[in-house]
């Protein structure tokens, strides 16, 4: 594995693929090994037919980043393939119980959101507890936690929808001086509480806004498939469809 540039050293690093729904992660552990990894659309991953080292080694080949990053890298451990892991519960809190942290949810691992939601839903469900106890009211403090957490992690699934939909618009927030703060606070996390939604709302409304600018161009070179005509033409029928 080929060290990344001082700069990126000991930062956990993205690479995007420009394949629909699709990125990598390359993630620093210790001793010299990193946990490397892709996630793409099952559709891409099903027709390919060809063997996981294959499939692996062609997803590589598109980001010259990720290229150089995997020079000289040596397999450790044996595939491993996962799919569908992310879904909803619609109720995680009723008579007697409570649900935290994966328990409730699970969000696309993208900006390691699953640590956020158990860590805020575990200071929740204690004070919620503890305000039960003192108040006697059971069904008001758990349907207070129910939206709190509800309203925060919904939060989580835009921004995610939005890293999807557009992925190029992201890092373009993210090199904004005006912007990049706010990316940064947002995807720290806890969007549980009145200001930080206030300002996770506003970065959401200007990417939604940036973004159907971008699509309502069809020159526009952020769009998906931008430069490939043919998946180019699928998403716009996806798109429309939806």
């Amino acid at each position: 594995m080929k060290e990344p540039p001082a700069r990126n050293t000991g930062f956990t690093l993205f690479y995007f693929l420009g394949l629909y729904q699709a990125w990598s992660w390359h993630i620093p552990l210790r001793n010299d090994v990193c946990s490397m990894g892709v996630v793409v659309n099952k559709d891409d991953f099903q027709k390919t037919g060809v063997s996981h080292e294959e499939f692996f080694d062609s997803l590589v080949a598109r980001n010259r980043t990720f290229t150089d990053a995997m020079q000289n890298s040596e397999r450790i451990r044996p595939w491993w393939i996962e799919g569908d892991y992310s879904y909803t519960i619609d109720r995680f809190a009723g008579p007697g119980w409570l649900l935290i942290g994966d328990a409730l949810r699970f969000v696309d691992p993208i900006f390691s959101s699953g640590v956020d939601v158990a860590l805020f839903s575990a200071l929740y469900a204690y004070e919620t507890i503890t305000e039960t106890l003192r108040s006697g009211d059971e069904g008001k403090t758990f349907a207070a936690y129910q939206a709190r957490l509800e309203t925060g992690v919904d939060v989580w699934y835009e921004l995610i929808a939005s890293f999807y939909q557009l992925q190029e618009l992201v890092t373009r927030y993210v090199t904004k001086r005006g912007w990049r703060e706010v990316v940064f606070r947002t995807l720290q996390g806890n969007p549980y509480q009145p200001e930080t939604q206030a300002r996770a709302r506003k970065l959401l409304d200007a990417m939604q806004e940036s973004s159907q600018k971008v699509l309502a161009d069809p020159q526009n070179l952020m769009r998906p498939w931008a430069l490939d005509p043919e998946r180019s033409e699928l998403d716009e029928v996806r798109t429309a469809s939806t």
